[in-house]
C-alpha cells in the first residue's frame, strides 16, 4: 500500500489548515474567541473591590485590585487605584507606628512618674516614721 496517494482506490489526502491573520483589531479577535472565554475579571471580584474601597478596607481592596489586574492587566480603574491604595496602606502603617511610638513614650514617662512618685512616698513615709519614733 502506498502512502503517497497514488492508489487509485483512495482519494488524495489533503490537510486544510485554517489561516490565522495577525490583525490586532477587536473584530478580528472576536471570531477566534467564544463569549464564554472572555478575559474580563469576574463581576464578583469587581464588586468586592468596590465594596472594600467604600468601606476603606484597603488591605482587601489591594487584594482584589491585584486579582482584577491578573485578569485584565489594562483595567483602567484598577490601574488608577492601585498606587492610591498602596499610598493609603503606607500612610496607615506610618500612623500606626507613630501612634505606637507615642504610646510607648507616654507609658515610659508615666512609668518614670510613677517610679518617682513611689520613691517620694517611700521617703515621706520613712521620714514620718523616723520622726514619729523620735
Amino acid at each position: 500500500m502506498e502512502l503517497n496517494g497514488n492508489n487509485p482506490a483512495s482519494p488524495p489526502i489533503t490537510c486544510n489548515k485554517p489561516q490565522l491573520t495577525t490583525s490586532s483589531s477587536v473584530e478580528d479577535l472576536s471570531e477566534y474567541t467564544d463569549a464564554d472565554e472572555s478575559i474580563s475579571a469576574p463581576t464578583e471580584i469587581l464588586a468586592e473591590f468596590l465594596s472594600a474601597l467604600m468601606l476603606k478596607d484597603y488591605e482587601n481592596a489591594l487584594k482584589y485590585c491585584k486579582m482584577i489586574l491578573q485578569y485584565e492587566p489594562n483595567h483602567a480603574t484598577a490601574k488608577e487605584f492601585y498606587p492610591l491604595i498602596l499610598e493609603k496602606l503606607i500612610q496607615a502603617s506610618a500612623e500606626a507606628e507613630s501612634k505606637e511610638d507615642k504610646d510607648s513614650s507616654e507609658s515610659d514617662s508615666s512609668d518614670d512618674n510613677s517610679d518617682s512618685e513611689s520613691e517620694e512616698n517611700n521617703e515621706s513615709s520613712s521620714s514620718s516614721s523616723s520622726s514619729s519614733s523620735s
